[in-house]
C-alpha cells in the first residue's frame, strides 16, 4: 500500500512539473516538518535521485550560495538523516561520459573557497549510521 502511495505522489509530482513547465530541484522554502513529510511520501531514494538538476542549480549560484546549497543537499540535516551520494552518468556521443553528483560539485567548490576543513568538520560532526 505505501510503495503504490509513493508512485501515486510521484506521478502527481511530475504531472504538476509538467503542467508547470517546471521543476526545480529544490522545492520552494519549506519548514523542516514539511521537507520532512515530502521525504516520507516520496522516498528519500527518489528526492535523491535528483542529482542532475542538483548540480544544474547549484551550478546557476554564487560560490558561497553554492557551497551552502550543495552542503544542504549533501549532508544530514533537519530534514534528511542520510548522507547524499548518488550521482547520475552522462552520456553523449560527442564527449566522454562524464559522471554527475552534488558530492563532487561540493568538494570542488570547497576547494575553490578554501572551506575543505569546515567541511570535514560538518562530516567528523554526522552521527554514525548516516
Amino acid at each position: 500500500m505505501r510503495r503504490r502511495l509513493r508512485l501515486f505522489f510521484l506521478i502527481a509530482l511530475v504531472s504538476l512539473c509538467h503542467r508547470a513547465d517546471t521543476c526545480r530541484a529544490e522545492p520552494a522554502p519549506s519548514t523542516d516538518r514539511e521537507s520532512r513529510a515530502v521525504g516520507r511520501i516520496l522516498g528519500e531514494e527518489v528526492l535523491s535521485a535528483n542529482a542532475i538538476r542538483v548540480c544544474q542549480r547549484a551550478q546557476s549560484l554564487p560560490d558561497d550560495a553554492r557551497y551552502q546549497y550543495l552542503a544542504d543537499w549533501v549532508l544530514p540535516s533537519p530534514t534528511h538523516r542520510t548522507l547524499r551520494l548518488q550521482g547520475d552518468l552522462l552520456t553523449s556521443d560527442a564527449e566522454p561520459d562524464t559522471v554527475v553528483a552534488p558530492v563532487f560539485d561540493l568538494l570542488k567548490v570547497a576547494r575553490t573557497l578554501n572551506r575543505v576543513a569546515e567541511l570535514r568538520t560538518r562530516l567528523e560532526q554526522t552521527p554514525t549510521g548516516t
